[in-house]
């Protein structure tokens, strides 16, 4: 595929701050002042800064590693280094096959093979255990997969193998009830891992943190535990913390999960009996069409959470039929477009944006709680940031870019319309390319 120059990004121009050319110049002032002070300058030879020595790259460039930033990362270079092991060694054992059929053998050859590999990372050690846990449990022997998950959890508490090992012993309780029981398993799994909630956003957040399995595995688990008491309220809560503390959740893709949390949070919300319950979840609903992704699976996704939330309300199969025509006629009312999404005011969402900087390292999650905000045409340049910069070979960050723009076009106008015209335009850059006619009705600080 080849790019022409302004193949995609429009007619924008870079503008470079005018503190880089004041830095510059107080630059040059100093190393004047300095020179006349000690010496002369030597004959032929200048002691002045030159402009240019001041780039977009200095005043942007990353910070040092820290000692503990570096801990940290061969932290998980040790435990990803350890993971590949284990999935090794069980592969090689026989993997699930042999655990179903010589789960006795199996669980020997694994417990073998953890004593002879005593250095290894105690969060892959966790994951290993919970492997023979689980093998009990399909042999029926409960009491010593409870046994075995208990032993492990005295002894790693609050670490990222705890979080493991709870988040099995909460599957293993609410996998165990009866329908008539379901709700009571539900409770008593919440119980168990609430205290863990911080400790796993943390894990799951990627800006403040390494790690990420772990901490999604009790966050699975306690949306399970909500779903299974139907506590539809207290799922939204849990939702807008997970996505303030870890906003990779935004779009929904992060590690192929893609949009569970909209997923239980909407449907929890619908079973939810309590009569505020059913707008709430519209209004997650919107979010997650807002938030997720520009592709098949994404869009999918999310308009069967936007039909199931409509047709809850109010005259909802009318709803659900505009909305329909909405997507095929921009010109007709789409009921999405007076909904509001959740936090809406909220000073947490600025605090986020604060938190996230500046840069391309958290631009997916920045675009995202912009659009969150509303701030859809600082979405849009979020998005765009850098990319007129991109070298003519760059193609994955290209495509990288166009998805982001179309994510944007779909938020903003609650439908597909312009997002593939744009992405048509791209293919064949005949006419106006959409993206310009956006940045020219949108002005900077517009909300839809």
């Amino acid at each position: 595929m080849q790019f022409p120059s302004s193949f995609l990004f429009g007619q924008r121009r870079v503008r470079f701050s005018r503190r880089v050319a004041r830095t510059s110049a107080l630059l040059v002032i100093g190393a004047t002042s300095f020179c006349v002070q000690v010496q002369a300058q030597p004959e032929g030879e200048s002691l002045m800064v030159p402009e240019d020595a001041v780039t977009a790259d200095v005043v942007a460039a990353e910070p040092r590693e820290t000692p503990v930033q570096k801990a940290a990362r061969l932290d998980v270079q040790a435990e990803e280094r350890d993971r590949v092991l284990w999935r090794e060694a069980r592969q090689k054992i026989g993997g699930q096959d042999n655990e179903r059929q010589k789960p006795a053998e199996t669980q020997a050859a694994y417990q073998g093979w953890l004593q002879s590999h005593p250095t290894l990372h105690p969060t892959v050690v966790a994951e290993a255990v919970v492997v023979r846990a689980r093998i009990q449990m399909a042999s029926g022997d409960q009491d010593s997969a409870k046994a075995t998950l208990n032993a492990l959890w005295d002894k790693s508490g609050q670490t990222l193998g705890g979080l493991v090992v709870r988040a099995a012993q909460a599957q293993m309780k609410l996998d165990g009830a009866s329908p008539d029981d379901k709700a009571k398993a539900g409770q008593e799994a919440q119980t168990m891992l609430e205290p863990l909630l911080d400790r796993a956003i943390d894990a799951s957040h990627q800006l403040e943190a390494l790690r990420f399995l772990p901490g999604r595995e009790v966050l699975w688990r306690y949306a399970d535990a909500l779903s299974a008491q139907d506590k539809g309220l207290e799922a939204g809560a849990f939702a807008t913390k997970v996505m303030l503390g870890a906003p990779e959740h935004l779009a929904g893709s992060l590690q192929n999960e893609g949009g569970w949390l909209y997923r239980t949070t909407v449907e929890t919300l619908l079973a939810d009996a309590r009569p505020e319950a059913a707008a709430q979840a519209l209004s997650w609903a919107k979010l997650s069409w807002v938030e997720r992704g520009f592709d098949t699976r994404a869009v999918k996704e999310t308009s069967a959470l936007v039909a199931q939330a409509l047709l809850a309300q109010p005259k909802g199969s009318e709803l659900l039929s505009q909305w329909a025509k909405a997507q095929k006629d921009p010109s007709v009312a789409n009921p999405l477009q007076k909904v509001a999404l959740p936090l809406t005011g909220a000073k947490a969402l600025p605090q986020l944006l604060e938190r996230l900087g500046a840069g391309r390292k958290w631009e997916e999650e920045r675009v995202g709680v912009l659009l969150w905000m509303g701030r859809n045409r600082e979405a849009m340049d979020a998005a765009l940031e850098g990319a007129d910069k991109l070298p003519p070979d760059a193609k994955e960050q290209r495509l990288h870019v166009m998805r982001q723009v179309a994510r944007v076009f779909k938020a903003h106008d609650l439908n597909l319309k312009r997002a593939n015209a744009y992405l048509g335009w791209t293919a064949k850059p005949v006419g106006e390319n959409p993206l310009d006619v956006f940045l020219a009705q949108v002005p900077a600080g517009a909300t839809p």
